[in-house]
């Protein structure tokens, strides 16, 4: 756990503390937990352990937690506010990721969490590197109120983060902005942002992903099913595509060996041919600086191996990828200043927001998920 004691949060006086808003202390609240999170024990197995434990260790507490507490405890809560109910003053330099992740009921749902700031390998962020700095709901939110949940988390590590990480939610950066800390951009959000600029709004561009969608929607359980590109949830929405336009091209270059019905279906290949050959050197480039920057991290060498890699990759001279080039070296010249050092490699990846919050809505149907 990144800048923090673990044995702080193990020791007799703080095993019988009660937990925040709750009536247990950690020694019960813990265990109560562990069965359903690690065993794939139900709520009612949980509750059954729990009593048995109770009786075998002659624990006494005044009540032990029913099955209904246990279940509002895990879903309602997180299960690392459950069990960490507080936190000693920071060891440290820390980092902090923050995303506006889930919409429970009628509220959104604002989750921070702790990462040391240097990058420790060159495998994504997983549940043992990060730490629940805080989880908090509301039914909406502006810049004002989301600045106000980072300043309330600093009394728990005792120290600001070194770095703010987020996506490029406008709320977001106007308060990261305002808190005068250093903000990097999920890399995946600083790369597909000139890409949405560019093309979000290009009529080209809309008519050939239409035109995509709407044969992966009509030809779906007939015999040509197989020929589009298969559904994927990328780094960003306009991200969605990215396969797409390689997978045009090779179908342009197989056409004439296609029978009469598939010729026919996929005519829009032809169509928006000129389209999906500028749009093939765009999305090359933004995949190979998420290959490159997720795994080895932010620093001043891997951006300015990107740097190079844009007049290699991007030597298309048409309008539109002009542009594109000239707004994500901006981007990734902006990024490069930020590390401290010049030898400092800092996390560019918040995609371990999904991943934690994918494995505690996974938990209970027995599927593996990783960060």
């Amino acid at each position: 756990m990144p800048g923090f004691k673990k044995t702080d949060l193990l020791n007799g006086t703080t095993a019988r503390e009660p937990v925040k808003r709750h009536q247990y202390p950690v020694f019960i609240v813990s265990p109560s937990i562990e069965p359903y999170i690690r065993a794939r024990c139900d709520f009612c197995g949980a509750a059954a352990i729990l009593n048995c434990l109770n009786e075998v260790f002659d624990w006494k507490p005044e009540k032990i937690p029913s099955r209904n507490c246990i279940e509002n405890r895990v879903k309602k809560s997180g299960y690392s506010i459950c069990k960490e109910p507080a936190y000693a003053g920071a060891e440290e330099e820390h980092a902090r990721i923050t995303d506006e992740s889930m919409m429970p009921g009628s509220e959104k749902m604002l989750l921070s969490l702790g990462v040391r700031t240097e990058r420790q390998s060159d495998v994504p962020l997983n549940m043992s590197d990060v730490k629940v700095l805080d989880i908090s709901a509301a039914s909406s939110r502006n810049g004002i109120g989301i600045k106000a949940v980072p300043a309330a988390t600093q009394k728990k590590t005792g120290r600001p983060p070194l770095y703010v990480m987020s996506n490029n939610d406008i709320k977001l950066n106007r308060a990261i902005r305002e808190s005068k800390q250093v903000h990097i951009r999920n890399i995946g959000h600083t790369t597909a942002f000139p890409v949405e600029k560019q093309y979000g709004k290009d009529k080209h561009f809309k008519a050939c992903t239409k035109a995509i969608a709407g044969v992966r929607v009509r030809e779906v359980m007939r015999e040509t099913g197989c020929l589009p590109p298969l559904r994927q949830r990328s780094v960003a929405r306009v991200m969605n595509p990215s396969h797409a336009p390689e997978r045009s091209r090779n179908m342009q270059r197989i056409f004439a060996s296609l029978n009469a019905n598939e010729r026919q279906t996929f005519d829009f290949v032809n169509t928006h041919g000129k389209t999906t050959s500028g749009l093939i050197g765009v999305f090359g480039f933004v995949n190979g600086v998420l290959k490159r920057v997720k795994p080895e991290g932010l620093s001043k060498k891997s951006i300015d191996a990107c740097l190079k890699e844009t007049d290699r990759i991007l030597n298309n001279r048409n309008k539109r990828t002009v542009r594109f080039k000239s707004s994500v070296r901006g981007q990734l010249k902006r990024e490069r200043d930020k590390p401290a050092g010049e030898k400092s490699v800092w996390n560019a990846s918040s995609d371990m927001t999904e991943s934690l919050l994918a494995a505690a809505d996974l938990s209970g149907r027995g599927i593996r998920c990783t960060g």
